[in-house]
């Protein structure tokens, strides 16, 4: 594979595509080989940033405890959404199977 301060060439593009399994024509291969080298150089530059006294992160928002406490709020009874089944049994819908042996 090509080195990371050179081009990703278009045989390195189709070798990863191959090995990804997406099929990729000659046009979208071209156009990844230079889109995926611009991308490799950037990481080049993110890698050379001192980071020792960076503290980590688990996430980036600053958002803690994002979810709501359950809220009992109004419903169909069990007969009310069972009314328009076109088929029930014991107190459930009954659909047909989409599994077979």
């Amino acid at each position: 594979m090509a080195d990371i301060n050179a081009n990703l060439s278009i045989p390195d593009v189709k070798k990863i595509a191959v090995l990804a399994n997406i099929p990729l024509t000659d046009e979208e291969a071209r156009k990844l080989a230079g889109e995926l080298t611009q991308t490799l150089h950037f990481i080049e530059k993110i890698k050379k940033i001192d980071t020792k006294d960076i503290k980590p992160t688990s996430h980036v928002t600053g958002l803690s405890n994002v979810y709501r406490d359950d809220q009992i709020s109004p419903s169909l009874t069990q007969k009310e959404a069972l009314s328009q089944a076109k088929s029930t049994y014991k107190g459930y819908f009954k659909v047909p199977a989409v599994l077979k042996d």
